[in-house]
């Protein structure tokens, strides 16, 4: 019907009565035609209010919620919406598994270990886990995998406890110390990489300075590397395996990141730079790998963490054939050309991320598969007891 006749005064007070008739009132013309069964000329409030409630999710049909106001959509758009939560669903818990498998939530369970934290400031902590006195076999068995010459297993005693790092320095850590961050992957949560033996002990000495200025160490403790037999120690925390998790690639995967799980597929011109032998030495079967987040994977029995790969890790004494004493050792007699580095790095394959695997590189040598945990050690006078 035509918009003027629609609204002139006969029209609508005959449309009115036609209204009343069947018992409906709308004081809108088209509203009466409705009402007397005519078509609309145009949509009123009856038809918006199914779409008007799914909006506000208010009650429909008695019920509150989107899923009865669903019922007045038509049947397409409900089966999309369903099917769109169901996948969210599905996504979201694939996710979650697949970050839990990850170690994104920090692997297995926390044990027993003992723990001290120190406050760096600005919400920047390093936590310290205890490692108490023993003995154990260090070097590994002849039928290891991956095994070199220089492993050779044989008992050592550490008469004095000590605490040591839970996880690699990490950068956050560092620039709470140090004035400048020279990590080739930039990240707070990252171990620092590309540190010398120098830095790195720079940043222990001035770790202690803070700590005792602050009145949070007590003047017979200093901050240092770990030695080559407190770093084992404290690797295996008691086990005898490869690594702390077991033997096996799989065993390592629950525990450190290496070449096998830190790198991203190769593209085809790094394979076909790689068969060069020119560029054999620039484009290694990891390319594109880098360090990861530090402490998201599984804790030894000390609670430490990340002792299998991420970054070599410096330690205190020269690097050389022969160990040491058997009782305290504190590296071979003489020096060397190189520093002792243990713990493999992403960069490596798995059986140079082993527990045994030892290594050693110029003191002044930064590079972004090497970096650092500290240790906290007593002074002549003191012996180390755990907090409770």
């Amino acid at each position: 019907m035509p918009e003027k006749v629609l609204h002139h005064p006969d029209v609508c007070h005959a449309l009115q009565e036609a209204a009343s008739a069947v018992g409906r009132k709308d004081d809108r013309p088209d509203g009466a035609m409705r009402a007397a069964g005519w078509p609309s000329s145009r949509p009123g409030p009856e038809d918006k209010a199914p779409v008007e409630e799914f909006k506000r999710g208010r009650k429909v049909g008695g019920v509150k919620g989107m899923g009865m106001a669903t019922q007045h959509l038509p049947g397409r758009t409900r089966s999309v919406l369903l099917a769109t939560a169901l996948a969210c669903a599905v996504l979201g818990i694939l996710l979650l598994g697949g970050a839990w498998k990850r170690g994104w939530f920090g692997g297995a369970k926390k044990g027993t270990a003992q723990e001290m934290v120190f406050d760096l400031g600005n919400g920047v902590k390093m936590t310290l886990c205890w490692c108490p006195p023993g003995t154990f076999l260090m070097g590994s068995p002849a039928t290891e995998a991956g095994r070199q010459e220089d492993e050779v297993q044989h008992e050592v005693t550490l008469s004095r406890g000590f605490w040591l790092a839970k996880t690699e320095t990490t950068q956050a850590q560092w620039e709470a110390l140090m004035p400048h961050n020279p990590s080739d992957f930039q990240g707070r949560r990252l171990p620092v990489d590309n540190v010398t033996w120098d830095e790195a002990k720079a940043f222990a000495t001035a770790l202690t300075e803070r700590m005792r200025r602050e009145g949070k160490l007590d003047p017979g403790w200093e901050f240092r590397l770990p030695t080559e037999a407190q770093w084992e120690f404290a690797c295996r925390a008691g086990t005898t395996t490869a690594y702390f998790t077991g033997d096996g690639e799989e065993a390592l995967r629950k525990a450190g990141w290496y070449s096998g799980n830190s790198v991203r597929k190769t593209s085809r011109i790094s394979e076909w730079l790689r068969s060069i032998p020119a560029f054999k030495g620039w484009f290694p079967g990891n390319t594109g790998g880098r360090t990861s987040t530090a402490g998201r994977k599984k804790e030894n029995a000390f609670g430490l963490q990340d002792m299998h790969g991420n970054v070599w890790e410096w330690c205190e004494e020269w690097y050389g054939g022969d160990y040491g004493e058997e009782v305290n050792p504190d590296g071979p007699p003489a020096q060397g050309p190189s520093r002792t580095v243990r713990g493999g790095s992403w960069y490596e394959a798995a059986v140079a991320c082993r527990s045994a695997e030892r290594g050693g590189a110029p003191p002044g040598l930064g590079s972004y598969w090497v970096g650092f945990r500290v240790c906290l050690v007593p002074g002549r006078a003191a012996e180390p007891q755990p907090q409770e």
